[in-house]
């Protein structure tokens, strides 16, 4: 029996420190209870309302989802009907601030508002309620007032030196002190440098002062009572009775460590600038206006030949150029270059600054300004690659030659070039006799025994003379035989004499006994009968076997013998 019943107690321990494990987390175990609590005897669930089962895992049908451990479900709506303090669709939201009571019907404020009397605050804003009670109570900076008993009133518990309605963190104003300033100090420190403590209300003295009978100033770099160190200021210096940085016009913050923005200007940037075109100076208000505007405001832009803020400088640019307003740089006029417009644009370019390049051909140069070619003389076009034409000279060909006569002239200089048989500056003499050719520069070969053509320089010999070999007498004998050339002319009108005279030199010759007689005559066809018979009998009388004659027509080749 004695092992059966130590096992029967040891069952029971463990039973009932299960049971009491259950009820409490603290030791570490957790409730099995879903949606409700451990009960300490037995360690059965307690269910929430709307759940039920062994461990309240289920719902009990009337409210689906439950009301939580702040509600219960009404059997007859089946909705959630929740405890003061409590509300949503499963009581499980807590009222807002200032509303309590059941699904948090009720306001707070109507319930604990009191408007005290003579006072000048409300006393909404020094009591709270209880969210389910309703209960009024105040805030921590006030206590509840005896005084009135229908309605909960509280007064300030601020410490002494402080006013109740800046919830009690003003000082006292000077003169006074005790609990919500109501003392005033005593009247034998008017009218000094002393004031009273605002707790206790014994003398002090006053900030800024210092000494028995506070009659120093706190020194720079100190303020207030017993003449604390001042923060830093940073560009200005502390005010020696509250210690708050006082700036220099121009400068702002707590430490004086900030400039005045744009558009503001002097003491703490107060006062509004009125600079059109730049800022103004922060501490005086002055306008600095930017490059190229000036007078007081700024408004004006910089005359011609004036730059920079306030344009203050002179434009130093060259040749007609102008100088930027805003930063002085000089805008070339066509035709030039360089940081002051000095340097005129170098062969071959043209433009503004120079930056573009000249299309002329042949040694033309083109205008700086417009790219325009100035043709050489005895050239034109666009880019001066066509050749004077004919009859015109000159840049750009311009001019008209002076030539007479079918003469041409240079294209260059517009110098005559004469054609044969003329001479003179615009070839307006004909050579005279002895020269012939371009400007008559050749002479007539003394062969001629004449005049030459003025043309080739071919001899022009009298009637009777030939040319082949100069103007040589048409009877005169060389060698064997005398031929008058068939390009020797003996007109009819001369025949006569030309007869005589051949009859003489046949006669000479015959005597010699040597040659033949040949007689040419050109054109007889102008001949008359009688002369022609004449020349025929003598040489056949003369030597009838030897002589012979010629009659040749220049219009006819036919040949009489």
């Amino acid at each position: 029996m004695r092992p059966l019943q130590s096992i029967l107690l040891a069952f029971m321990f463990m039973f009932f420190t299960f049971c009491i494990n259950a009820a409490s987390t603290n030791l570490g175990f957790i409730c099995p209870c879903v949606n409700g609590n451990c009960t300490e005897g037995d360690g059965s669930c307690k269910c929430e309302r709307g759940w039920t089962g062994v461990y309240c895992e289920r719902s009990d049908g009337i409210c689906p989802g439950g009301c939580g451990l702040h509600g219960y479900c009404d059997v007859v709506t089946k909705k959630c009907s929740c405890i003061q303090g409590y509300y949503g669709e499963y009581c499980n939201k807590e009222c807002p601030n200032n509303y309590f009571g059941s699904n948090c019907a009720f306001n707070c404020n109507s319930h604990c508002t009191f408007q005290r009397e003579g006072s000048n605050y409300h006393l909404q804003r020094s009591t709270r309620c209880n969210r389910m009670t309703g209960e009024c109570t105040c805030d921590d900076l006030f206590r509840h007032s005896a005084s009135y008993d229908t309605w909960l009133s509280c007064k300030a518990k601020c410490r002494p030196g402080v006013l109740i309605e800046g919830n009690c963190k003003i000082p006292c104003p000077p003169g006074t002190f005790g609990y919500n300033c109501t003392q005033d100090c005593p009247s034998t420190i008017a009218g000094s440098n002393k004031t009273c403590d605002s707790t206790s209300g014994r003398p002090i003295c006053k900030p800024g002062y210092h000494g028995v009978f506070c009659t120093k100033e706190c020194p720079p770099g100190t303020f207030g009572v017993n003449c604390s160190e001042c923060k830093t200021c940073k560009v200005g210096q502390c005010n020696f009775i509250t210690g708050e940085c006082q700036c220099l016009p121009g400068w702002t913050g707590n430490s004086c460590s900030e400039i005045c923005g744009n558009g503001t200007f002097g003491q703490n940037c107060m006062q509004t600038c009125s600079c059109v075109n730049g800022r103004c100076n922060p501490a005086s208000g002055d306008c600095i206006c930017f490059s190229g505007f000036s007078d007081p405001q700024c408004r004006e832009p910089c005359t011609q030949g004036r730059w920079g803020p306030s344009c203050v400088y002179e434009c130093v640019c060259l040749n007609g150029a102008k100088c930027s307003a805003k930063d002085g740089k000089c805008n070339c006029k066509r035709g030039y270059t360089g940081d002051r417009c000095e340097q005129p644009c170098p062969p071959g370019q043209f433009g503004a600054n120079c930056s573009e390049e000249c299309s002329c051909k042949n040694g033309a140069e083109c205008d700086a300004e417009n790219g325009a070619c100035l043709c050489l003389a005895g050239w034109q076009g666009d880019d001066c690659s066509e050749v004077c034409p004919a009859g015109s000279f000159g840049p750009n060909c311009a001019l008209a030659c002076p030539c007479e006569n079918g003469a041409s002239c240079r294209p260059m200089d517009g110098v005559c070039n004469c054609t044969a048989g003329f001479r003179g500056k615009i070839c307006e003499e004909p050579c005279t006799d002895g020269t012939w050719g371009a400007n008559c520069e050749n002479k007539c070969g003394s062969e001629c025994r004449g005049s030459c053509s003025v043309i080739d320089g071919r001899c022009i010999c009298p009637e009777g003379l030939e040319d082949s070999k100069g103007c040589n007498n048409v009877f005169e004998c060389s060698g064997a035989s005398c031929e008058l050339k068939a390009d020797s002319v003996i007109s009819s009108t001369h025949i006569v004499s030309s007869v005589a005279a051949a009859v003489l030199l046949c006669l000479l010759l015959t005597t010699a006994a040597i040659f033949a007689c040949k007689v040419l005559v050109l054109n007889p066809r102008n001949m008359s009968t009688t002369t022609e018979s004449a020349i025929i009998h003598v040489c056949n009388v003369l030597s009838p076997n030897e002589n012979d004659y010629i009659f040749h027509n220049l219009d006819d080749s036919s040949n009489t013998t």
